[in-house]
């Protein structure tokens, strides 16, 4: 009759065999399931890097609508400007606000007018404020 090995019914083998598995190279049985750890590491990793990526590219994108949008307020503000209307910085805080943002300075200097336009940043970026726009417009 042959003897059963220690600890065979927990499903480990005895600690003098762990042993021997590293004299002849082979990996020790308490090493299994250690690439599942790794793997989960790894996709977590993944996952904050995407993240970090998405929100970098939000916050650009949304720095690119203050500047177009601070263009198109300063343009408009010209424009009343050149036809002699009083509120070229009413038409520039109108074109703002289409946008998602507050004019936050209009200056008029002779014929010419500069625009700061600022938009808020929404969601997980809320914390870093808002993101300026600056453009200036008139004749040339």
């Amino acid at each position: 009759m042959r003897k059963r090995p220690l600890f065979e019914s927990q499903g480990s083998r005895p600690m003098a065999d762990d042993r021997r598995d590293r004299q002849i190279g082979r990996r020790p049985r308490s090493d299994r399931g250690s690439a599942t750890v790794w793997s989960l590491a790894l996709l977590g990793l993944l996952w904050a890097v995407g993240l970090a990526a998405l929100l970098v590219v939000s916050a650009v994108a949304v720095r690119h609508t203050a500047a177009a949008a601070a263009d198109l307020a300063a343009l408009a503000a010209a424009d009343r400007l050149a036809l002699g209307a009083p509120d070229a910085c009413v038409s520039a805080a109108r074109v703002a606000g289409m946008h998602g943002g507050r004019l936050a300075r209009c200056a008029v200097e002779g014929d010419a007018v500069e625009v700061h336009i600022e938009i808020k940043l929404r969601g997980m970026l809320t914390r870093f404020g808002a993101v300026e726009g600056r453009a200036r417009a008139g004749p040339s």
